[in-house]
Protein backbone atom coordinates (compact mmCIF):
# COMPACT_ATOMS: atom_id res chain seq x y z
CA UNK A 1 0.00 0.00 0.00
CA UNK A 2 1.31 3.45 -0.89
CA UNK A 3 -0.05 6.65 0.66
CA UNK A 4 0.93 10.11 -0.55
CA UNK A 5 0.20 13.49 0.92
CA UNK A 6 1.56 17.01 0.73
CA UNK A 7 1.19 20.22 2.64
CA UNK A 8 2.39 23.79 2.41
CA UNK A 9 4.12 25.11 5.54
CA UNK A 10 4.75 28.83 5.87
CA UNK A 11 8.34 28.39 7.05
CA UNK A 12 11.69 27.78 5.37
CA UNK A 13 12.78 24.24 4.46
CA UNK A 14 15.49 24.52 7.14
CA UNK A 15 12.86 25.21 9.84
CA UNK A 16 10.73 22.27 8.68
CA UNK A 17 13.78 19.99 8.37
CA UNK A 18 14.54 20.23 12.10
CA UNK A 19 11.21 18.57 12.86
CA UNK A 20 11.56 15.90 10.16
CA UNK A 21 15.05 14.51 10.74
CA UNK A 22 15.07 14.38 14.55
CA UNK A 23 13.18 11.35 15.95
CA UNK A 24 12.47 13.17 19.21
CA UNK A 25 10.99 16.13 17.31
CA UNK A 26 9.08 13.70 15.07
CA UNK A 27 7.37 12.42 18.19
CA UNK A 28 5.92 15.90 18.82
CA UNK A 29 3.89 15.90 15.58
CA UNK A 30 3.43 12.18 14.82
CA UNK A 31 0.99 11.32 17.56
CA UNK A 32 1.22 7.60 16.76
CA UNK A 33 4.80 7.47 18.11
CA UNK A 34 4.77 6.52 21.77
CA UNK A 35 8.49 6.09 22.48
CA UNK A 36 11.89 6.55 20.82
CA UNK A 37 15.07 4.76 21.96
CA UNK A 38 18.28 5.59 20.07
CA UNK A 39 20.36 2.56 19.02
CA UNK A 40 23.15 4.55 17.33
CA UNK A 41 25.61 6.97 18.86
CA UNK A 42 26.67 10.18 17.19
CA UNK A 43 25.29 12.46 14.54
CA UNK A 44 22.05 11.53 12.79
CA UNK A 45 22.48 10.67 9.15
CA UNK A 46 22.44 7.72 6.77
CA UNK A 47 22.60 4.51 8.80
CA UNK A 48 21.50 6.08 12.12
CA UNK A 49 19.22 3.63 13.96
CA UNK A 50 16.67 3.79 16.73
CA UNK A 51 13.76 1.78 18.13
CA UNK A 52 10.28 3.24 17.89
CA UNK A 53 7.03 2.21 19.51
CA UNK A 54 4.01 3.16 17.41
CA UNK A 55 0.32 2.80 18.15
CA UNK A 56 -2.00 2.48 15.19
CA UNK A 57 -5.66 1.46 15.42
CA UNK A 58 -5.20 0.44 19.06
CA UNK A 59 -2.33 -1.93 18.32
CA UNK A 60 1.21 -1.23 19.54
CA UNK A 61 4.12 -1.99 17.23
CA UNK A 62 7.78 -2.00 18.19
CA UNK A 63 9.88 -1.27 15.13
CA UNK A 64 13.52 -0.85 14.20
CA UNK A 65 14.03 2.46 12.40
CA UNK A 66 16.95 3.30 10.15
CA UNK A 67 17.63 6.56 8.35
CA UNK A 68 18.31 5.57 4.74
CA UNK A 69 18.69 8.96 3.05
CA UNK A 70 19.34 12.15 4.96
CA UNK A 71 19.96 15.08 2.59
CA UNK A 72 18.83 18.09 4.54
CA UNK A 73 16.87 20.11 4.01
CA UNK A 74 15.71 18.30 0.85
CA UNK A 75 15.01 14.59 1.42
CA UNK A 76 14.61 12.24 4.36
CA UNK A 77 13.92 8.50 4.03
CA UNK A 78 13.16 6.35 7.05
CA UNK A 79 12.88 2.55 6.91
CA UNK A 80 10.90 0.76 9.61
CA UNK A 81 11.12 -3.02 9.92
CA UNK A 82 11.38 -5.91 12.34
CA UNK A 83 9.65 -5.78 15.66
CA UNK A 84 5.94 -6.40 15.21
CA UNK A 85 5.97 -6.47 11.40
CA UNK A 86 5.68 -9.68 9.45
CA UNK A 87 8.96 -11.26 8.40
CA UNK A 88 10.21 -9.32 5.37
CA UNK A 89 7.67 -6.55 5.91
CA UNK A 90 8.59 -2.90 6.06
CA UNK A 91 7.25 0.62 6.15
CA UNK A 92 9.18 3.32 4.35
CA UNK A 93 8.50 6.99 5.01
CA UNK A 94 9.81 9.48 2.45
CA UNK A 95 9.77 13.23 3.07
CA UNK A 96 10.72 15.61 0.26
CA UNK A 97 10.98 19.34 0.93
CA UNK A 98 11.11 22.12 -1.64
CA UNK A 99 11.02 25.88 -1.33
CA UNK A 100 7.71 27.33 -2.50
CA UNK A 101 6.45 30.92 -2.26
CA UNK A 102 8.72 31.73 0.68
CA UNK A 103 7.71 28.57 2.55
CA UNK A 104 8.03 24.82 2.13
CA UNK A 105 6.09 22.29 0.12
CA UNK A 106 6.42 19.02 2.01
CA UNK A 107 5.67 15.80 0.13
CA UNK A 108 5.17 12.62 2.18
CA UNK A 109 5.09 9.10 0.75
CA UNK A 110 4.44 6.09 2.99
CA UNK A 111 4.96 2.66 1.49
CA UNK A 112 3.87 -0.35 3.55
CA UNK A 113 4.72 -3.88 2.41
CA UNK A 114 3.84 -6.90 4.50
CA UNK A 115 3.04 -4.61 7.40
CA UNK A 116 0.10 -6.69 8.58
CA UNK A 117 -2.57 -4.66 6.81
CA UNK A 118 -4.78 -6.73 4.57
CA UNK A 119 -7.19 -5.19 2.06
CA UNK A 120 -10.02 -5.05 4.60
CA UNK A 121 -7.92 -3.16 7.15
CA UNK A 122 -5.75 -1.32 4.61
CA UNK A 123 -8.57 0.38 2.70
CA UNK A 124 -10.19 1.91 5.81
CA UNK A 125 -6.72 2.99 7.04
CA UNK A 126 -5.97 4.60 3.69
CA UNK A 127 -9.32 6.42 3.68
CA UNK A 128 -8.86 7.61 7.26
CA UNK A 129 -5.34 8.85 6.61
CA UNK A 130 -6.35 10.55 3.36
CA UNK A 131 -9.67 12.19 4.17
CA UNK A 132 -9.73 12.84 7.92
CA UNK A 133 -7.12 15.57 7.76
CA UNK A 134 -7.61 16.91 11.31
CA UNK A 135 -5.80 13.83 12.65
CA UNK A 136 -3.20 13.87 9.92
CA UNK A 137 0.45 14.05 11.02
CA UNK A 138 1.32 16.67 8.40
CA UNK A 139 -1.43 18.96 9.65
CA UNK A 140 -0.04 18.59 13.18
CA UNK A 141 3.46 19.32 11.90
CA UNK A 142 2.27 22.45 10.10
CA UNK A 143 0.49 23.74 13.23
CA UNK A 144 3.51 23.16 15.47
CA UNK A 145 6.02 24.78 13.12
CA UNK A 146 3.87 27.77 12.21
CA UNK A 147 2.94 28.34 15.88
CA UNK A 148 6.64 28.43 16.72
CA UNK A 149 7.06 31.54 14.56
CA UNK A 150 7.59 33.77 17.58
CA UNK A 151 10.13 31.40 19.12
CA UNK A 152 13.81 32.22 18.74
CA UNK A 153 15.65 30.12 16.18
CA UNK A 154 12.60 29.25 14.06
CA UNK A 155 12.27 31.07 10.76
Amino acid sequence: MILRDRIYIDRTPEAVWRFIEDPLQMRSWNLRIREIVPASIGKRGDGFRYRARYELFGKKRNLDAEIMDCRGPLRFVLLLRGGSLRKGGYIQEIYELSESNGGTLLMQTIEAYGAGMNIFRGLPAMLLLRFLRPGNCLVSLKKIIEAAADSPGIS
